[in-house]
């Protein structure tokens, strides 16, 4: 008990979260309150704010019944539920938590791109072909010179084309940057049931 004691009260200095599970062999049901061990033990959590989250007995036999099997924890904030599941696999039935996730949504960003919802690439690619680029490149009968220069008239040629085609649009999109379990795989599942549900 005074080890255990120690390990809580230090992990509790330093302000982190535990969450301490297991036979710890001693009965927290109310007939056995004058149990020394499960005093010492419901003490030990009464100084350092943990809660015994199980209230319901853990291993039943015929004559008796324990709850010896418990989920104490210092931040009960964070847990959403808790109880106990009959396993049928040992005379210890199972206990569980299942804790909140506390994240928060990340506010929604203004992304630009282009739509193309009535892009056509074969009139895209006959508006380019007819794009006079004798004169893109020598605007007033002078030549560009350099690379970049040559670069930027080019560019905003086939820019002018490509906003007809595919106008840049702006949306509002809903970030999801914040969960973490959302990998590659799932966003593209996810995709395909909203292109299927629309």
């Amino acid at each position: 008990m005074v080890k255990l004691n120690d390990m809580l009260d230090s992990v509790s200095v330093h302000g982190q979260e535990v969450i301490l599970c297991g036979d710890l062999n001693c009965c927290f049901l109310s007939t056995n309150r004058n149990d020394p061990d499960c005093k010492r033990l419901k003490s030990i959590f009464s100084c350092l704010d943990f809660k015994q989250l199980i209230t319901e007995p853990t291993r039943i036999t015929k004559d008796t019944e324990s709850l010896i099997d418990i989920i104490a924890v210092n931040c009960p904030m964070n847990i959403r539920d808790s109880g106990v599941i009959s396993s049928h696999l040992s005379d210890h039935e199972l206990v569980y938590c299942v804790r909140k996730l506390n994240w928060k949504r990340a506010p929604s960003q203004i992304k630009t791109f282009r739509n193309y919802a009535k892009y056509d690439s074969h009139r895209f690619c006959k508006d380019l072909e007819g794009v006079d680029w004798d004169f893109a490149f020598a605007p007033n009968g002078q030549a560009v010179s350099g690379v970049d220069d040559l670069w930027n008239v080019f560019k905003s040629a086939f820019i002018r084309v490509a906003d007809t085609h595919a106008p840049v649009i702006q949306k509002r999109v809903r970030s999801v940057d914040n969960c973490p379990w959302l990998n590659k795989d799932i966003k593209s599942v996810m995709r395909q049931r909203d292109y299927f549900h629309s």
